[in-house]
């Protein structure tokens, strides 16, 4: 019985051409669509975990805070739960680090000594948890408690709002394309097959005269159904795969990705999101076509 499915739906792929193409297009499509909002969800993911390792809140007190307060706020940071690390940076360690970022950098330092009072504040670099903890660190530094002592508080609050915000964003609207085109898929292969049955009602009430079982008449329609997703896979697949090696050198100066585990890493997740949705878009394609034969064809 499955040599007689496999063979028959093959057959009627090739007997019904043109409406095959039309099924084919617009699942294709569909898969396409919801190909590519899976791929940019997992890029905007990819960028925030790699954020979370990166992030930091840089902390500048006032020449004239004496060491126990910085000691003390220090002290109140760690206890924190929120909070992944604390680094305190002195004046003339902060020259340095200034010094041996950039040869512009060096230069101007040249040019201040001897010249201008150097003004290399102390300040302490802090690491949350994850970008999720970043707002308390930010509201913890900037409390009325340590706003004598403070000079200055450089965070990337508004950035990681923004990067959150797209993550979210985009994840709503990858689920209603997906029920879009989802709904849209089904209503295509339903009427298809169901214009399949209706050209061949003669040779199916044959069938049924010399006994033949439900599974048996209803398998090859069923199989047709899944040659039109896997037909649309590989398609998708054949436009996704060059299109990922293609733009990947923009994705990694864009996420900074510096080493080829990430690359790997980015890449991986975003052939795991391809295979995500040609799985479920086969999974709904075989469902639809099984409700769509039980249904017209009366089994």
């Amino acid at each position: 019985m499955i040599k007689h499915s496999l063979i028959g739906g093959f057959t009627s792929l090739i007997r019904s051409f043109w409406l095959s193409v039309t099924a084919i297009s617009v699942l294709t499509v569909s898969l396409a669509s919801v190909a590519f909002v899976a791929s940019v969800s997992t890029v905007v993911g990819f960028s925030l975990r790699k954020f979370d390792q990166q992030i930091s809140v840089l902390v500048y007190f006032k020449e004239d805070t004496n060491n126990d307060k910085i000691d003390s706020f220090i002290t109140d940071l760690e206890e924190q739960n929120y909070v992944k690390n604390v680094d305190f940076i002195d004046g003339q360690e902060a020259k340095e680090d200034l010094a041996n970022s950039s040869n512009t950098a060096s230069d101007l330092l040249e040019k201040l000594d001897g010249t201008e009072e150097e003004l290399f504040l102390e300040y302490v670099d802090i690491t949350p948890v994850d970008s999720e903890s970043y707002t308390k660190v930010v509201d913890f530094v900037r409390s009325d408690d340590y706003t004598e002592s403070i000079d200055e508080v450089r965070d990337q609050q508004a950035f990681i709002n923004k990067l959150q915000s797209i993550y979210k964003w985009t994840n709503i609207a990858g689920l209603i394309l997906i029920f879009i085109f989802a709904i849209i898929s089904i209503l295509v292969m339903v009427n298809i097959l169901r214009i399949t049955i209706f050209h061949r009602k003669n040779e199916i009430e044959i069938m049924r005269l010399v006994g033949a079982t439900n599974n048996y008449i209803r398998g090859p329609f069923i199989m047709e159904g899944f040659y039109y997703n896997l037909i649309a896979s590989i398609i998708v697949t054949c436009i996704f795969l060059p299109m990922v090696f293609l733009l990947l050198p923009t994705l990694k100066d864009w996420l900074q990705i510096d080493s080829s585990q990430n690359t790997n890493i980015l890449i991986g997740q975003l052939y795991l999101s391809l295979g995500m949705t040609i799985f479920a878009g086969s999974i709904v394609g075989i469902i639809t076509a099984f409700l769509a034969t039980r249904r017209h064809l009366k089994l």
